[in-house]
């Protein structure tokens, strides 16, 4: 049990020590597992001004079906998907067939709100801010995995805001680029947490 401890505990220390280098001394390393939990944590705010919000929370397409979605999803394949800060990623086809894969699709809360997050994730990305970085599954082997970067935007779904998870591989041969690895609609419950954090107008 000591070696496992001692080990988790060297991971956490090289993790710590590759962010800061990446991203400055200042940046806190979350848990690899608390991603959706840190979701609740967004603010409004964070994007703009309540006018701001609404434009980028406004989805241009819609899909019913994963038909739909599969052909609407054929177009970002490969092209490059860059976010406020100047990161790019890319969608590929191994990620746009596991997006809207069943098992992928249960992540979200609603099916719906998962196939409009798919079909518009360029919205998504040009307007995903990333307020944390996190670390690594100790348990995986992430075998030429150099961080898994989560990118969160809000999106407008049945009469409130919601936030997308972007999920973003970043591999140690940068050859590879940024890889878009998977997405998740989760509901915040901003209609239950008082006005102030709403963006008026937004439907």
């Amino acid at each position: 049990m000591r070696g496992s401890s001692e080990r988790l505990t060297c991971f956490w220390v090289l993790a710590a020590l590759y962010y800061i280098e990446q991203y400055g001394g200042d940046v806190r390393l979350e848990p690899w597992n608390t991603s959706d939990l840190k979701a609740h944590e967004l603010e409004l705010s964070m994007y703009g001004t309540s006018e701001e919000v609404h434009e980028k929370a406004e989805m241009p397409r819609r899909a019913s079906t994963f038909d739909e979605a599969n052909k609407i999803m054929a177009g970002f394949i490969n092209v490059p998907l860059v976010n406020p800060d100047g990161v790019t990623a890319f969608v590929s086809k191994n990620s746009a067939k596991e997006i809207l894969s069943g098992k992928a699709v249960n992540t979200s809360f609603e099916k719906a709100a998962h196939l409009l997050a798919a079909v518009n994730v360029d919205k998504l990305f040009s307007n995903a801010v990333e307020p944390w970085a996190f670390g690594l599954n100790p348990e995986k082997s992430n075998e030429g995995l150099e961080a898994l970067r989560r990118f969160y935007a809000p999106m407008s779904y049945n009469g409130r805001i919601i936030f997308v998870k972007i999920t973003v591989k970043e591999m140690k041969n940068k050859n590879e680029g940024n890889r878009v690895y998977s997405l998740k609609a989760i509901d915040v419950g901003f209609e239950n947490r008082g006005t102030g954090n709403l963006a008026p107008g937004v439907t």
